[in-house]
Order: structure tokens, then C-alpha cells, then sequence
């Protein structure tokens, strides 16, 4: 199959994503919003924008020179990171974090971006230095800003988001060239750092052994997860119904970011959490078969690096939500609600597109 005809397939994937999760934010968050702002469509008009402007992100990223921000990236990088460091000081603080600038009512998460722009960066420097990766002095650098960008993002602090950062930027290394032998070495070293990270707080330690099992402690650490499975649990087959979900009535916290699969489940049962797994996994497949005929180094680790920062956000949501992983705020792609994610994923696929527009 052409790359034109896989992209068709991809783009019209990722608009069934985005319509079916305008469709959920809207049923997640009706009642929530009327309560609060008076306004049942608050978070729908706000999530159409979001829309809007990441249909507009996929086609402006589709045509942008790619050879120009691969030059770039080293300055995109150095910015992504300044604002990483600007947001602990004067980013929005929401429950204890600071992970958001706020500016008249609109919230920019700098995270977010900076996945798009570090796997930028890493895949520039591994297509050029793919032999240095064979030495440990060539993974000096890459190790480095990798350490740098998580330690910010474990200072907001979000504990789940440094360690996304270091598993797309181990994954890359892996995919670039790096021996097996200095993969497992660090993998080791950074598995008992981040131990030693979550268990030196009370706070990261509930959250991470919440999961086991959530109804020892249902009124606290567990309330979310027990809440997210009786979503799940009460969906069903077929579900109750579009609209008809009870857990949206203010027990189930996130109902319309981090656990909105809940909600599809429960409103339209595992046929329909079964069509949103069906569409993510069709959609990696015709992504990584893009790379088929694609001789060029960058554009290859680029396609893969972004499909594989795509593919783990979608696989620790669900993890989260049916309690396989730990609690971990991090939002399904395409279909939760957000404007620094939405776009974030936007751009991810826009550059998937460029990256293969040449090839037949």
C-alpha cells in the first residue's frame, strides 16, 4: 500500500479518535460544568477549539520543512527546557503541582511539548552519530539531556511524566543503536534511582502500591482506581448507555482526562472500549508501516519515535484505568481532554506525515 493511501487511513483513525472523544468530553463533563460554570457545553466549546487547532497542527507540521527543524532542534531543545525550569516559578499551581502556565483562562503544559521536541532532538543526533552510541562516551550527551528533561518535570513535581520522558528516550537510544549490554546497565541504575525517588515520599508510595489493591484504602489512595472499575465493571457488554453513566456525577475524578476510558466503558461497554483499543492498534501498525520503504535515518527514527511516544501513552492510560499500572496522570491521545496533549499529539503525527510524504 502507497504512503499517500496510509496516511489517508491514519488521518481518518485519528478524526474517529477526536470526534468520539468531543463526544465523551462532552457526556463526562455536562453536569460537572453546568455545576460550576453554569454552562453544560464549557468543556465541550473548549475541546472543539482544541480540535480545531490540532486539525491545523497536522497540516502546517505536514508541510514545514523538516531539514530546517532538524537544525534546529539543538535551539528548540535548549527553549522546551527554559520553560521547563520558568514553569516551577511562575507556572500555575493545581493541586500541589506546577506543570501549567496560565494566560487569560488558557493553560499551556510545557511537558507535553517537550516530548515532541526531545525525540526531535535525540533522533538528529542518533542519525548522526549512530556509531558513537556503540561507546559509552558517545552517550554522554543523549543520557544527559534526557536526565536533565526528566529531573525538571520530576521537580513539578510529576514523578509518572520523568519516567515517560526516560522510557521514550531509552527507547530511541535502543532503536539508534545503543548495545544491549548498556541498555540493561541502565535500565538497572535508573530502575533503583527511581526507586529510591518513590519511596522517599508517603504520597508517591500510595499511589504506586494503590493499584495492588485499591479497596484496602477505597476512602483514600484507592477511591480513584475502585471508582474507575465499577465504571468498567457496570458498562457491560454493550454499556448503559451514551449519556447514561453514573460515575460522572462527581465520583470518578478525571472523568474527562486521565480516565475517560472509564467512561466509555461504562457508557458504551467493552464493544465500545474494544472499537477505541482496535482503532489505536491500527493506527501503530499502518504508522510503523510507513517506515517500509524509508532508506533515510532520521525520518525512520523520527516515524518510529513518535509512534512509540504515541503507543506507551495509550498503553499506561488503559494500564491506569483497569489497574494494571499505577495511578499516572496521563491522558489518552486524541480522546481525552486537553489542549497541550491534543496538540502535542497533533503535531507528533503531522511530522509522521512529512516525514513520509516522499515516499511512495
Amino acid at each position: 500500500m502507497e504512503s499517500k493511501k496510509l496516511r489517508r487511513y491514519i488521518l481518518g483513525i485519528y478524526l474517529l479518535l477526536s470526534l468520539l472523544g468531543i463526544i465523551m468530553v462532552y457526556s463526562s463533563t455536562s453536569i460537572f460544568s453546568w455545576h460550576y460554570y453554569k454552562d453544560s457545553e464549557f468543556f465541550l466549546k473548549r475541546q472543539w477549539v482544541f480540535f480545531i487547532l490540532g486539525i491545523l497542527s497536522v497540516f502546517v507540521c505536514m508541510v514545514v520543512n523538516l531539514e530546517f527543524l532538524k537544525k534546529k532542534s539543538f535551539f528548540m531543545l535548549l527553549g522546551i527546557i527554559g520553560m521547563l525550569g520558568l514553569v516551577l516559578f511562575l507556572g500555575k499551581e493545581v493541586g500541589g503541582a506546577k506543570r501549567w502556565f496560565s494566560l487569560g483562562g488558557i493553560n499551556f503544559q510545557p511537558s507535553e511539548f517537550a516530548k515532541v521536541i526531545l525525540v526531535l532532538y535525540l533522533c538528529d543526533y542518533i542519525s548522526r552519530r549512530k556509531t558513537s552510541l556503540l561507546y559509552p562516551k558517545g552517550l554522554i550527551v543523549p543520557l544527559g539531556i534526557i536526565g536533565i528533561v526528566a529531573f525538571l518535570i520530576f521537580l513539578e513535581p510529576d514523578f509518572g511524566g520523568a519516567v515517560f520522558i526516560v522510557l521514550v528516550g531509552m527507547s530511541l537510544l535502543f532503536l539508534g543503536g545503543m548495545r544491549i549490554k548498556y541498555i540493561i546497565w541502565l535500565g538497572s541504575i535508573s530502575l533503583i534511582i527511581l526507586l529510591i525517588l518513590a519511596f522517599s515520599s508517603d504520597y508517591r508510595v500510595k499511589r504506586l502500591t494503590a493499584f495492588l489493591n485499591p479497596w484496602k484504602d477505597v476512602r483514600g489512595a484507592g477511591y480513584q482506581l475502585a471508582q474507575s472499575q465499577i465504571a468498567l465493571g457496570s458498562g457491560g457488554i454493550w454499556g448503559k448507555g451514551l449519556g447514561k453513566g453514573l460515575q460522572k456525577h462527581f465520583y470518578l475524578p478525571a472523568s474527562h482526562t486521565d480516565f475517560i476510558m472509564a467512561i466509555i466503558g461504562e457508557e458504551l461497554g467493552f464493544v465500545g472500549t474494544s472499537m477505541v483499543l482496535f482503532l489505536f492498534l491500527v493506527m501503530f501498525i499502518l504508522i510503523l508501516r510507513l517506515t517500509k520503504n524509508i532508506t533515510d535515518d532520521f525520518k525512520n527514527l523520527l516515524i518510529w519515535g513518535y509512534c512509540l511516544v504515541i503507543f506507551y501513552q495509550v498503553i499506561i492510560n488503559i494500564g491506569v484505568v483497569v489497574g494494571l499500572l499505577p495511578t499516572k496522570g496521563l491522558p489518552l491521545p486524541f480522546v481525552s481532554y486537553g489542549g497541550s496533549s491534543f496538540i502535542a499529539n497533533s503535531i507528533m503525527l503531522g511530522l509522521i506525515f512529512n516525514a513520509s510524504k516522499y515516499e511512495m
